[in-house]
């Protein structure tokens, strides 16, 4: 009797951490390598970068994440297609250093904590997910800060919208994340003023 009482959620959380531990393959799969690594701007933008191959989403990605999200396993990028190849087109410099340096950071956090351990943490626990991400965000923004970006209201409410919202399962609420990036914006502006 006590055998089919513990059975299911003991088969649940061997489905769920069969998942986490295959996730990174899946990943893989469902992707195909980015076509324009060997451009030039592409190679001298990812050139000290701890990610080092960058791979299109594939459709199925859809189902569990929205087409704008972007997901780092290990030392590998995904990305959503037609926005990797407009920043490339545009050679929009600034935001795509930024985006390859907030990667970069996940890439060292999970080389540091172990890949399966950072991504049960990552998916089971909120507080950790934003710690994790405050990192990675800081990092990012520090890129933009320092190449002279302006940032407005409208900003703000965007990476608070999208970090109180599903993006990120809701890990905060809209007025942190918004004072969080307006207060790490005003100290790295503080921080670069005189440089």
């Amino acid at each position: 009797m006590c055998w089919r009482i513990v059975r299911w959620p003991v088969f649940l959380m061997s489905i769920f951490f069969l998942c986490i531990i295959l996730f990174p393959c899946g990943c893989r799969l469902f992707s195909r390598p980015a076509d324009n690594m060997n451009d030039p701007f592409v190679q001298e933008i990812m050139k000290d970068a701890a990610v080092k191959e960058v791979r299109f989403k594939g459709k199925i990605w859809r189902v569990c994440m929205d087409n704008g999200t972007k997901a780092t396993v290990g030392e590998t990028m995904y990305v959503d297609e037609n926005e990797w190849k407009q920043y490339v087109k545009n050679k929009a410099t600034t935001r795509l250093r930024s985006l390859i340096v907030h990667e970069s950071v996940h890439t060292s956090q999970q080389l540091s904590t172990g890949l399966t351990i950072w991504m049960i943490c990552y998916f089971t626990s909120t507080k950790f997910r934003w710690e994790e991400e405050k990192v990675a965000y800081e990092a990012g923004w520090r890129v933009e800060v320092i190449a002279g970006e302006i940032y407005t209201d409208g900003d703000y409410e965007s990476f608070a919208n999208d970090v109180s919202g599903v993006m990120y399962y809701g890990m905060i609420t809209h007025d942190e994340a918004y004072t969080f990036m307006k207060n790490t914006i005003t100290k790295l502006q503080e921080e670069y003023k005189n440089k």
